[in-house]
C-alpha cells in the first residue's frame, strides 16, 4: 500500500508534471510486479505471523467460496 500511497499523493499535486506523472507510474507499476512475482508468500509469511501472535483467525484462501 505504501507503493501506491506514494503515487496517489504525487498525482494529486496540482503542479505534477507529465513525465514525472508518466515516471512514477511506470516504477509503481514494476514494483507492484516484482510482489506479484517475488513478494508475495513472504509478505504472505508476514501476515500470519502477525495474526497469529494476535489471535487473529487466519482465513484459507484456498477454501471454496461460499455466498452467504
Amino acid at each position: 500500500m505504501e507503493i501506491t500511497n506514494d503515487l496517489c499523493q504525487a498525482l494529486q499535486c496540482q503542479s505534477q508534471y507529465i513525465i514525472n506523472a508518466m515516471n512514477l507510474v511506470s516504477s509503481t507499476k514494476a514494483l507492484i510486479q516484482e510482489l506479484r512475482d517475488d513478494g508475495w508468500d513472504s509478505s504472505l509469511t508476514k501476515v500470519n505471523s502477525f495474526c497469529e501472535a494476535r489471535n487473529i483467525d487466519i482465513l484459507d484462501m484456498n477454501a471454496r467460496y461460499v455466498a452467504r
